[in-house]
Formats: C-alpha cells, structure tokens, sequence
C-alpha cells in the first residue's frame, strides 16, 4: 500500500517538475515572438533600359512582385547612371530608399530587374534618373500590410515594430525586461498593467495538478483508513 503511495507522490512530483519546466521556457520567449512570425520580404520590379531611357516593362504580366526574401543593399558607386528610388508610405513620407545603375543589370530585350526594399505600409514607389528628375511611379499599396490609420489591427499584422504609425508603443518602465530573441528594438509594454502573459493553458495546467493532487491525498487516505481497519 505504501509502495502505491509513494508511486503516486513521485508521479505527481514528476508533473509539476515538467510543468515548471515548460512553463519557464515560454515565459523567456516574448509574446510578439509567440504570435507572429516576423518575415523579411523585397520588391522587385520589372522595367526596361534601352537607349538610356528606363520605363516599366508592359508586357510584363505585372510591373513588380514581393519576394520572400531580404533585400540586399548593393556596394556603394559613383556611377553616372545611378539611379534612385523612394518608397512613399500613406503619410507621404520616406519610408525607405535605394539606387541602383541600369547598365549593371540589363538583360535580353532590354528588360531589367531592381530589386527594392519592402516597406510595410508602402504606397507607392518612385523611381529618379541620374540627375534627380522622377521618372517613373509605381502603385505598391496591394502588398502593403499596414494602412497609416491610427488603428493598431493586429489581426492584419500589424504591430509597434513593424506599424508604428498605427500600433503606438508604451514606454518602457523601470523594471527588468524580460530575456527576448534577436529582436532587441521593440522592447515596450504592451500594457501599463501587471505581466498578462499567463494564459488560458497555464490556467488550466495549475488546475490539472491541483485536482491530480487532491485525488491522489484521498486515495492515499483512503488506504490508510482501509490499513487501519483491517489492523
């Protein structure tokens, strides 16, 4: 009888140990790593280079495409046919730029790609000739994730570190922040109120043990009430 006891402590000793164990490596992890996936992405736009002059290519099926990928800034030139462009948010700010020289990537037919880094709430792109006269504007806004409305929609992912004109961060307060990934730029209260990060499932993990535990004092009671009668 007191070997089933004792199996039982053990096995509940072992499910709090795990427990804690698992609930430690997930308070370690901020919740922005938990509940979205933070993806690099690049434009790529389709234009031709004949004769000096750079326009949109149209018979591409589309003028540019979001890649999945990072965009890779290219070694600093001091050619004469650098090119520029600005990505435009929804606020008519810059959200980013880069240049690039046509004659470094010109292919069959004329046809070139530059590729361009993606802006979360981009609505368009312009594209400048060498001596500064804009040239050319692409509409972007279709792949853009973020709208500039003051409406942090978390559901669109829109969030502090990638919306800041929609999602306003809270300032930091004085007390330790939490170990995080290799996002070190964001780190803000989402709320001025007490840790919120305990769930739903760590909720009701605590009352599982519990209820393990109770059932398991009454069964080892039960025993040795049993063990006293039968003596």
């Amino acid at each position: 009888m007191y070997d089933t006891a004792q199996k039982i402590i053990a096995l509940l000793a072992f499910c709090l140990f795990t427990f804690w164990i698992a609930h430690t490596a997930n308070a370690q992890t901020p919740p922005e790593e938990l509940r979205k996936t933070r993806m690099q992405y690049r434009y790529e736009f389709y234009l031709l280079y004949k004769n000096g002059t750079l326009a949109i290519d149209q018979n591409a099926e589309n003028s540019y495409r979001v890649e999945n990928l990072p965009y890779a800034t290219p070694r600093p030139t001091t050619s004469a046919t650098l090119y520029k462009g600005e990505v435009i948010n929804f606020l008519d700010k810059i959200g980013a730029t880069f240049t690039f020289d046509p004659q470094q990537n010109v292919g069959p037919d004329d046809k070139i790609i530059i590729q361009g880094p993606h802006v979360a709430d981009a609505k368009e792109v312009r594209i400048y000739d060498p001596v500064g006269e804009q040239i050319i504007t692409l509409s972007v806004a279709d792949t853009s994730f973020c709208n500039d409305n003051s409406v942090c929609e978390e559901d669109f992912g829109e969030y502090p570190d990638t919306c800041p004109y929609d999602c306003k961060a809270s300032p930091v307060v004085s007390q330790p922040i939490r170990p995080g990934g290799p996002i070190s730029t964001s780190n803000f209260q989402e709320e001025s109120s007490p840790d919120t990060s305990i769930g739903l499932g760590y909720k009701v993990g605590v009352g599982i043990l519990i209820l393990f535990g109770i059932i398991a004092l009454i069964y080892i009671w039960e025993k040795l009430r049993k063990s006293s009668y039968e003596e």
